[in-house]
Order: structure tokens, then sequence, then C-alpha cells
């Protein structure tokens, strides 16, 4: 199950998802308006807000290419 901040935080990084739009875990968040500069700021963002430090192996287009595969990194580095 996603968490609520973490998914709070997605958001405010996807320009092209409108207020009120669903936010599903096979969201594809390029489609959504990532791109290089707000991967860069959502990383500094999720560290920040999630207390977690993403490792530059995690530093991938596949890490970011759904909100899925986003959060299955941020669950690696929380722990249970």
């Amino acid at each position: 199950m996603l968490d609520h901040s973490f998914v709070a935080i997605v958001r405010r990084h996807l320009p092209l998802l409108d207020h009120g739009e669903e936010l599903t875990p096979e969201s594809n968040l390029a489609q959504l308006g990532l791109d290089s500069m707000g991967t860069a700021h959502l990383v500094v963002d999720l560290e920040d807000g999630l207390g977690i430090s993403l490792p530059s192996s995690a530093l991938v287009p596949s890490t970011f290419g759904s909100l899925a595969s986003l959060w299955r990194e941020v669950c690696k580095l929380k722990g249970p």
C-alpha cells in the first residue's frame, strides 16, 4: 500500500496531473510531466520528507517510470 505522504510529495512534481485526478501505482510519471529537473527536485523532497537517502544506483529512469517502481525503491530504504 502506498504511503500518503509519499504520494503527496510525488503529486507536487507532476505538473500534468489535474488536482482531482487519481494517481495510481501504474501511473506513468513522465506522461504526467516529470522531467529530469523535476526528478532532481523530487529526489530532494523524498529524501527530506521521508528521511531516506536514495543511492546513486537508484537514480535511473526505471526507478522513476511509475509510481509503483519509485515506491518499491523507497520501501527498500524505509524498511518494514
